[in-house]
């Protein structure tokens, strides 16, 4: 079903949902309107004669082709004055044929057949959906004797394109009213900005430029001889007002992206800043909370010992010891378990199923006694969830 479909809605003002000349069948802009977004509801009086002005602007377009306008609404239009006459210019002037389709079970009967310019006037009591007002349409023009709509748009391959070039006279574009220009906006190795003429509520023209860049988003550096942006490898990071990737200080780590980095494993207090020597606080991995999973006293004196801090009595609660650090943070590690005191020992998972009033709150004392094995493998049970921002504590 190859048609030119274009979609507007209006109450008191009036907005162009899909520019027909983009040249979609019907089935793709029923797809537009279906799971990813409705048409919004939008408070006011009717304008009819304002919708029918911007129609008939859409519709220009060879005497050969067929024109027609489907309105749905009432009939009771309350702003803009009447439509009617605009509509008989509409269907002298341009052979625009409109179908005027009353909803609801108070309908203006006059002002319907002075749309339509027929003395019947076609009333749908109620329809949620598209798909049933494309069968009724359909049906009517006898497209649909032996196959039905959805039949037909299974069949329909093409793709819905959401941009397009309007051929105008040169007078339209005369008539057009330019706007300002759009920000600088960067597109893989490109940056344009844009602008539209309109005419009649509708975009005629589209003009793009190509502009200064703006700087890479954070966490993101510029490629060397492109205005390309790439983001920072794990290890590494981009402060604010670097435009180059810097290696991460030694005993510092950062996730890919990051813009600062942080101690893979800390305790800090309810201020953010690290607990010196034995003490509470909340245990972090890669700037973010764990969880409690079973957790044990034994993963505290692991982790207590893998930090270099006194562990042979290191303990744990679970809960908030401080809401405005915790309630930002990601949750970065959960089921953790562990056979000894020695973290190389330890199992872990970088996802979780956990709230923030689960999490470890790690209390490091007791002795801190010397180990000749560098504990620093660790089997992980999950890998594949990204790390939060990084922050520096």
């Amino acid at each position: 079903l190859k048609v030119c479909v274009g979609l507007i809605s209006y109450s008191t003002d009036v907005h162009v949902e899909v520019d027909p000349c983009c040249e979609n069948s019907i089935c793709r802009i029923i797809d537009q309107f279906s799971d990813r977004r409705r048409l919004v509801y939008r408070d006011g009086s009717t304008n009819t004669n304002g919708a029918l002005k911007v129609a008939r602007q859409m519709l220009q377009g060879p005497a050969s082709f067929k024109k027609v306008a489907l309105l749905i609404t009432d009939g009771y239009s309350n702003f803009g004055g009447s439509p009617i006459n605009f509509a008989r210019e509409m269907r002298e002037q341009d052979g625009i044929q409109i179908v005027a389709l009353g909803v609801t079970n108070d309908i203006n009967r006059r002002e319907l057949k002075g749309l339509s310019g027929h003395d019947v006037v076609t009333k749908i009591d109620q329809f949620d959906e598209f798909h049933e007002l494309a069968n009724l349409l359909l049906q009517a023009n006898k497209l649909a004797s032996n196959q039905n709509f959805n039949f037909m748009c299974h069949r329909d391959k093409t793709v819905y394109k959401d941009t397009c070039e309007r051929v105008m006279t040169e007078e339209q574009k005369s008539q057009c009213v330019w706007g300002e220009w759009s920000n600088c906006i960067r597109k893989e190795d490109k940056c344009q900005e844009t602008r539209s003429c309109r005419l009649n509520g509708i975009d005629i023209i589209k003009e793009k430029a190509d502009c200064e860049c703006p700087p890479c988003p954070a966490g993101q550096e510029k490629v060397a001889g492109s205005n390309a942006c790439v983001m920072c490898p794990p290890g590494t990071y981009i402060p604010d007002g670097s435009e180059v990737c810097l290696m991460c200080p030694e005993g510092r780590v950062s996730s890919s992206g990051a813009t600062r980095c942080f101690k893979e494993y800390d305790v800090v207090d309810g201020s953010g800043q690290s607990v010196v020597g034995a003490g509470e606080g909340v245990l972090l991995y890669k700037a973010g909370t764990v969880c409690d999973d079973y957790f044990t006293d034994l993963a505290a004196a692991a982790l207590c010992r893998k930090m270099g801090r006194p562990y042979s009595e290191a303990s744990f609660r679970n809960g908030i010891l401080d809401w405005a650090l915790q309630g930002k943070m990601e949750i970065t590690m959960d089921d953790v378990s562990c056979a000894s005191e020695v973290w190389s020992e330890c199992t872990f998972s970088e996802s979780n199923d956990c709230r923030h009033h689960e999490d470890v709150i790690i209390t490091c004392r007791g002795e801190t006694k010397t180990f000749t094995s560098d504990p620093v493998v660790v089997t992980k049970k999950i890998t594949e969830a990204s790390p939060p921002s990084p922050e520096s504590y």
